[in-house]
């Protein structure tokens, strides 16, 4: 018997591999999207007294997006290793690598790293 996260993953291929799948389901097949968000970070925000429009909340929101930004990714690469690639991944691998390499930069603050940008991002500091 697989382990139970494996069986998770055929479960996931088996519901978007039947007939008469919506057009948004389609769209998720296609590009396997994680769906990410935020709860209660105005609550933090709160109860810390940081006001919500201040340089503090901001990198903290950075922050925390960052670690959610890296958590999806690397689930998203543990989703590969046990489905294959996403169906539209080789239509897309240079935009989405050019997106990957782009929150490195970010994340490192490199800001001649960014790579086909007009309006650069403020990197983390």
């Amino acid at each position: 018997m697989a382990p139970a996260s494996k069986n998770k993953g055929l479960q996931f291929k088996r519901r978007y591999t039947k007939e008469g799948i919506s057009p948004f389901d389609l769209f998720e097949y296609d590009y396997r999207t994680l769906g990410l968000g935020f709860a209660n970070l105005g609550t933090i925000l709160m109860l810390s007294g940081i006001p919500y429009d201040s340089e503090d909340a901001r990198g903290i929101a950075g922050a925390v997006t960052a670690i959610m930004t890296g958590t999806a990714y690397k689930t998203s690469g543990e989703m590969a290793a046990f489905l294959g690639p996403f169906r539209k991944f080789e239509e897309n691998k240079a935009d989405m690598l050019r997106v990957m390499r782009n929150h490195r930069a970010a994340a490192y603050d490199a800001e001649e790293a960014y790579i086909g940008l007009q309006i650069k991002p403020v990197g983390i500091k």
